[in-house]
């Protein structure tokens, strides 16, 4: 349980919470300035110059703890921890700053003290669409400072104790309610970009990745095996007399048939497998590091297995057999289009060779 919860917090909303803050950096040294500023004016320059020094040093560690991030890298759980801790100690910076002009005595720096606890609770609240990870480490803080600070240190007595205690509340409540709005937009916004990508990536009969998730992963495959130097295997499956069976038994039968061979495929494939429905009967299967030839007759021979026992489709019982086309990248070809036509063409050997079969792409010797 403490794993999950950890994981859920240390997940890959703080990095992009952590590219966010890399945008605000300028901002935040602007706003530290101008409160350094204001300690010189009141308390001579070397408070000022302190805390000015203390404010730059939390920054330039934070922006070594986000570094990666702001890259546009994704961070390790230790990254985000380290980041996570930049974050808190800037807002205790912050904070301690609020606790020094509240303890000034000084009437007109506790009103800016009050207003720079409740500007950081309202930059924290802006987080909440990103983590609530960082929202918390950066609200807590100021959020202290906010309750601790008037009631404890107030000598407030009677209605102005009252008053106080329902202006902290109504605070804390606007913080806490625009946090929940946040968070609500947040999850409405991801359910809606998921429901887009399902769309746009899969395959809506089979909810196999679709024609074109697939011709992205081969990219993706294909740049991984160019810098590593290995190879992999482009297989394509097509239904043997798909057509009569859909034909004779109606094409609510077919569909309900192409649901139960991509069940059969899901058996057949490894987990760093990329299965896919390019369109009609068409399937193809992804086969990465592949090493010898061995490896990918085993497979095809294991998929032509699979298919040996009939499939029950609407109460009836259908004999569907897979005749199967492979490729290798980059023996057979340097691109998608190119491994595509050369495991075509072997799948339509495998036609030829009376079904039920597969064959592997043999290149014709130049004249």
């Amino acid at each position: 349980m403490k794993t999950v919860f950890f994981s859920s917090w240390l997940n890959e909303d703080v990095d992009l919470a952590a590219r966010d803050g890399s945008k605000s950096t300028v901002p935040r040294i602007v706003l530290g300035a101008a409160s350094a500023l204001i300690l010189v004016m009141n308390f001579g320059l070397s408070t000022g110059a302190a805390w000015l020094a203390l404010n730059l040093c939390g920054e330039i560690y934070g922006g070594f703890a986000r570094r990666r991030q702001a890259q546009g890298h994704v961070g390790t759980k230790l990254e985000r921890l380290n980041y996570l801790f930049a974050a808190g100690l800037l807002s205790a910076i912050w904070t301690c700053t609020t606790a020094f002009y509240w303890f000034s005595g000084l009437a007109g720096l506790k009103i800016l003290a009050i207003v720079i606890a409740c500007a950081a609770l309202i930059h924290a609240q802006a987080y909440a669409f990103r983590s609530k990870a960082v929202m918390v480490v950066i609200g807590a803080f100021p959020a202290a400072a906010l309750v601790v600070l008037p009631l404890a240190f107030g000598g407030l007595r009677g209605a102005q104790l009252v008053s106080t205690i329902l202006g902290i509340s109504l605070a804390l409540a606007y913080v806490v309610s625009g946090a929940r709005t946040s968070m609500n937009a947040a999850r409405a916004l991801q359910d809606a970009q998921n429901e887009l990508e399902a769309i746009a990536y899969l395959d809506s009969l089979t909810q196999l990745a679709n024609r074109r998730m697939f011709t992205e992963d081969f990219r993706r495959l294909a740049a991984f095996s160019r810098r590593h130097g290995t190879r992999f295997a482009s297989v394509l499956i097509d239904l043997d007399r798909f057509k009569i069976i859909n034909d004779t038994l109606g094409h609510d039968a077919g569909d309900a048939l192409l649901v139960k061979v991509a069940e059969r495929l899901r058996g057949v494939i490894r987990e760093s497998d990329s299965l896919a429905r390019l369109g009609g009967d068409e399937f193809a299967i992804l086969l990465p590091d592949i090493h010898d030839s061995e490896v990918v007759e085993k497979f095809c021979h294991r998929l032509i297995e699979a298919f040996e026992t009939p499939l029950v489709v609407n109460g009836e019982t259908v004999r569907a057999t897979p005749s199967v086309g492979v490729a290798i990248f980059p023996d057979h070809g340097e691109n998608h289009d190119a491994i595509y036509k050369a495991a075509d063409l072997a799948l339509y050997e495998a036609k030829r060779g009376g079904r039920n079969t597969w064959r592997a792409f043999k290149a014709v010797a130049p004249a």
